[in-house]
Order: structure tokens, then C-alpha cells, then sequence
């Protein structure tokens, strides 16, 4: 049984294969199952993690989990299917240390302190929240940063020098899988919706968040795909990738979002003339480039039409009466009228649970917290200037802490165009606070300090 086992872990496609399971089991789930097949996957990592004794197997189940549930959480109870699948999480992981003799490592916590400065700036102001009654998840909220700090500290205890190529075959699943969801969700609106024009649709949920959020996280993945065309030198993984890539690419189309489609016109224009000079075979590179484009643009064609696309979804609907700030001013300004209510909200915060407001989710209307679209703004209410300040550390050690891959300088520059991407982003819509974004990014942290 163990020769059995070890053949089957060094077999050379054996990661990507387990990690291609698990997509198409969340992908399945969100459509169809979102606990039972968010059980199975957390059942098959915790198996796997003790089976080959390697920590690795959990980085894709962590990433994916996430974005399982098309129907939403909701405000007035406890997800109990999802706490008892962490409870069987936690019981794997608590067996692996003891069998491993796990020891803590100084050297993996690269990124700790500015996460658990955050964690306690987040929750001071549970002490003044302002929760009405009937709410009790929300009180969650306050933790969330003790949440991502303890899976950023779990998996840097636990993941060794291999786990980084893990989590850029998981990242780029994941990203896969949100171009799925997209796709199907706009299906699923002109199914619903017969006579919806699709340059109508400049927002729709996916359960978990929305478009522009799948957005986000999809140009987190992009530069990760890039890798795989610079290290690769057999044309069969180059174009492996370039479907990959496709994927992707189509994913963002459907998201209608003019932040994505602006970010990601930019981000992959970099990524595509810096591999171009990168890559080891040129010429499967070009080729392959040239063939995706094409492809592209048939899917394109096919999909709706390059006339209906440009006009109808482009102009005169993604970018239509859009170029505008969409309330966000007036949220930002908002957000400064919190933070500068008294000495209290300057200093600490008024907390991550300050305003309440109608919108729109997948079945319906419902009345949840607001968030500020900005990582600064977000921040500035639920931490105040001790907030600021320990996001400020944070970002010193995360960006210092790329020192990691310092000797290949491709794979630091794919690593700074994601980090830098998604910052600037996060300047005008949601990513730091989000638990969507912030638990695939501690797990990213968490593989990259544990790289010597």
C-alpha cells in the first residue's frame, strides 16, 4: 500500500489531476450541491493530507471552498454545514501535526505581525458595534481577521519548500472555475430572462460576491499562468496553458465589469510583451499567442456576435453612462463622515459593521452591511489610524517578503504584476476585509514565506 501510494503522488501529473477534481467538484457544487460538495472536497483534502503526509493537498480545497455557494450567506443564522466541515478540517490537520511532530518555524511567519495587529485593530470596536438584534453572524465579522490570521498561520506551520508550485496550479483553477460561474450565470439570466438584453446587465451575483469580484480574483490568477509559458519548454504545457489562458480570458469578458476589463486590458498587455521576451521557446510562445487570439475571437463571434459585442456590451453597455463613479464618491465621502464623527472613530474605527443598506443578491433584495469599495476607506471605518497604520506594516512585509524568489526574476516580476494589480484595484473596489479575497491571499502569503 505505501509503494502503492508513493507511485502515485511522484506520479508526474498526479497534482494536476487532484487539483482539476476538486475544481470540477466545487464547480458542480455551486451549480448544484454547494454543502455536499463542499463536504466531499474538505473530506478528500483531509484524506489526502494524511495519505501522502504532505500539507500541500489542503492549499486547493482552502482556495476553492470559498466560492462554492451561489445561493449566499445569510445574516440571522450560523452556517452549521460549513462549521462542522471545518471542525472535520481542523481534526486532519490537528492529526498531520501530531504525526509530523510539527514545530513552530519563526522563519515561515514573514508576513504575522502586520496580520495580527490588524486582526486586534478590526476587533476593537465590537465594544460600540452597531448590530440590531437577530444578527448574530455578523458579530463573526469582528473576528474575520483572527479567521485569516489563524489559516495564514496554519499553513505556514505546516507547508514546506514544494507547496508554492501547488498553489499556482490552484490559483489558475481557480480562476477557471469563476470564468465557469460567470458563464453560467449569464446563461442562467437569459434563460430566466428571455428578453434581457445582455448590454442591460451591469451587475448579477454569484452567490459568494459578484462579477466584479470573480473579476478580481480572476486578475489575481493571470500572472501565474504566465510562469507556466516562461518555464515550460515542451510545446504540449505551453499550449496546455494557453487554453488555460482562453479560459480565463473569456471569463472576464463575462463578467461585465469595467474595472476588470480596464485592469485586465493593461495586466495581461504587460504580461504578454514581458513573456515574449522571457520564454524559452519563442516560437511555440508566438504560436500559441497568435492561435489563442484567434480563438478568442472566434468565441467571441460565436458567443455574440463582434458587432453586438463592441457596441451593444462594450459601449453601450459595460462602459454606457459607467465612466461615471458609481456612487463612489458619496460613499467615500460617507465613510469620512464616519471615521471623523469623534476621537474614537478617528482612532479606532467605527468597526467593519457601521452602516446598513438595501441591495440587490442573487434571490432578491436584502439589507446588509456597506462596504466602501477601497481598501483605504474600508479601513479608515473599521480600524481608524490604528487600522491605517497596521496596514501600512502589512504591506511593507508582504511586498519585502518577495525577497523569496529575488533569483528568478520572471517569476518575482509575474508575482509583483499580481500583488500590484489587485492593489490598485482594491483602491476602488472591495478586496482587503473581503473574506472571498483575503482567504486565497493569506494562503498565497503563507506559500510564499515558507520558500527559503
Amino acid at each position: 500500500m505505501k509503494d502503492f501510494i508513493n507511485k502515485l503522488k511522484n506520479y508526474k501529473f498526479f497534482d494536476e489531476f487532484y487539483v482539476l477534481v476538486l475544481a470540477f467538484i466545487i464547480l458542480m457544487s455551486w451549480d448544484w450541491f454547494f454543502t455536499f460538495g463542499t463536504a466531499i472536497v474538505i473530506i478528500i483534502a483531509s484524506i489526502a493530507i494524511i495519505l501522502f503526509n504532505n500539507f500541500k493537498y489542503l492549499i486547493p480545497a482552502g482556495l476553492f471552498f470559498v466560492f462554492s455557494n451561489r445561493d449566499g450567506f445569510s445574516s440571522t443564522r450560523f452556517p452549521i454545514e460549513l462549521i462542522i466541515c471545518f471542525i472535520l478540517m481542523l481534526a486532519a490537520v490537528i492529526y498531520y501535526m501530531i504525526k509530523n511532530k510539527t514545530k513552530i518555524n519563526i522563519n515561515n511567519y514573514k508576513s504575522i505581525f502586520g496580520l495580527f495587529f490588524l486582526s486586534i485593530a478590526c476587533f476593537i470596536p465590537i465594544m460600540w458595534s452597531n448590530i440590531p438584534d437577530g444578527n448574530p453572524v455578523y458579530y463573526l465579522v469582528y473576528l474575520s481577521y483572527f479567521l485569516y490570521l489563524i489559516i495564514y498561520f496554519i499553513f505556514a506551520t505546516n507547508l514546506g519548500d514544494d507547496a508554492f508550485t501547488m498553489f499556482k496550479r490552484s490559483i489558475i483553477y481557480l480562476a477557471i472555475i469563476l470564468a465557469f460561474e460567470c458563464a453560467i450565470e449569464i446563461y442562467t439570466l437569459k434563460v430566466n430572462y428571455p428578453s434581457l438584453a445582455i448590454s442591460s446587465v451591469t451587475y448579477y451575483s454569484l452567490g459568494w460576491g459578484c462579477c466584479n469580484e470573480a473579476g478580481i480574483i480572476m486578475l489575481m490568477a493571470l500572472p501565474f499562468i504566465f510562469i507556466d509559458f516562461v518555464k515550460e519548454k515542451d510545446a504540449k504545457n505551453i499550449i496546455i496553458s494557453a487554453i488555460k489562458l482562453l479560459l480565463v480570458g473569456i471569463g472576464v469578458v463575462f463578467t461585465y465589469s469595467r474595472g476588470t476589463y480596464l485592469f485586465g486590458f493593461i495586466e495581461l498587455s504587460i504580461l504578454m510583451i514581458y513573456t515574449f521576451f522571457k520564454t524559452k521557446n519563442i516560437k511555440i510562445y508566438a504560436i500559441s499567442i497568435s492561435t489563442l487570439a484567434l480563438l478568442f475571437i472566434i468565441s467571441i463571434q460565436i458567443m455574440f456576435g463582434w458587432p453586438t459585442f463592441v457596441y451593444d456590451i462594450i459601449i453601450n453597455g459595460v462602459f454606457n453612462n459607467r465612466l461615471s463613479d458609481s456612487n463612489r464618491f458619496e460613499l467615500w465621502n460617507n465613510a469620512l463622515n464616519i471615521y471623523n464623527k469623534n476621537f474614537k472613530t478617528l482612532t479606532f474605527g467605527s468597526g467593519v459593521i457601521s452602516e446598513f443598506a438595501t441591495n440587490n443578491i442573487r434571490d432578491g433584495i436584502a439589507v446588509t452591511q456597506v462596504v466602501y469599495h477601497s481598501t483605504i476607506f474600508e479601513m479608515l471605518v473599521t480600524a481608524g489610524n490604528f487600522g491605517i497604520a497596521f496596514l501600512i506594516i502589512h504591506f511593507i512585509e508582504k511586498y519585502k517578503n518577495l525577497k523569496f524568489s529575488y533569483n528568478n526574476k520572471a517569476i518575482f516580476t509575474f508575482i509583483m504584476i499580481s500583488y500590484i494589480t489587485t492593489d490598485l484595484y482594491g483602491l476602488i473596489d472591495n478586496t482587503y476585509g473581503m473574506y472571498y479575497y483575503m482567504i486565497p491571499f493569506v494562503i498565497m502569503l503563507a506559500a510564499f514565506d515558507v520558500k527559503n
